[in-house]
């Protein structure tokens, strides 16, 4: 159902009947229930959800999003270097849908995927303790030494790839994926 159709719906209501009597509220009241099953009827675009890095490029774009997206398709053909790798990527996957999805964006809203995070612990056979990668609570990511067995339920251990591979590349090999029951 769309807008239009949602309209026609509520002006076709009747009234009330109570009592093999109907009261017509035509101009005072309708029953909410009928008026928002009804509205609960019409179609509303979903709102795509892309990757950070995607949502990253559309929030630097999006005053003038039509001129970027057509840059974005110039420069692809022509500069494949001139476009970020994985918007590249995300860019050249048409399953994405990318042209669309990025006017879907600019219409209707987004949401962001949710990232995959991940601990990093360093092996370290020598000590009972955990050498780990540490977010502090500036966002700078440190190596630390936690000796509590429950490490992993920290917040500040809980990295994404782009997070780790930063400045710490050489520690994604210790990397293993957050799941639920950490």
């Amino acid at each position: 159902m769309n807008k239009q159709e949602a309209i026609e719906e509520i002006k076709n209501l009747e009234g009330l009947t109570i009592l093999d009597k109907t009261i017509n509220f035509d101009n005072e009241m309708i029953p909410k229930k009928e008026v928002l099953n009804i509205v609960n009827q019409i179609n509303e675009p979903e709102k795509p959800t892309v990757p950070q890095y995607v949502a990253d490029w559309y929030e630097e774009h999006k005053q003038n999003i039509e001129m970027y997206i057509t840059n974005l398709c110039i420069d692809y053909v022509l500069h494949k270097e001139c476009i970020d790798d994985k918007v590249a990527d995300w860019y050249t996957y048409l399953d994405n849908k990318p042209i669309q999805t990025l006017v879907n964006m600019h219409q209707f809203g987004y949401g962001v995927e949710k990232e995959k995070l991940y601990t990093v612990e360093l092996p370290n056979p020598n000590d009972a303790g955990h050498v780990v990668l540490y977010k502090d609570k500036n966002g700078k990511i440190t190596i630390e030494w936690d000796c509590a067995e429950d490490w992993k339920r920290f917040e500040g251990v809980k990295l994404t790839e782009s997070e780790i591979k930063k400045d710490f590349a050489w520690t994604w090999q210790f990397a293993e994926e957050v799941n639920d029951n950490d």
